[in-house]
């Protein structure tokens, strides 16, 4: 499911070679920390998140049992530990 994310973010960027993304997988959940360009950035939170809300339903449905929720870290953030 991490290259179903990688390949979302990737084709929507503008800079697809700055995105990152870091998978926390938990027991009912998993977590896909995501860091973009900052250019991208904008793109990723405009019109209420729209973008980002949309992959969250592509996520949503293709996790079978478990919540996947898609994080934009803000700038300067690091990824969680696992």
């Amino acid at each position: 499911m991490e290259q179903l994310v990688d390949f979302l973010l990737r084709s929507v960027a503008t800079q697809p070679d700055d995105v990152r993304v870091n998978m926390v997988d938990g027991r009912a959940s998993i977590l896909f920390e995501v860091d973009v360009a900052d250019a991208d950035r904008e793109r990723f939170l405009a019109d209420d998140r729209a973008l980002l809300q949309a992959m969250q339903a592509v996520l949503g449905a293709s996790a079978g049992r478990k919540k996947a929720v898609l994080d934009l870290l803000e700038p300067g953030a690091s990824f969680s530990e696992e």
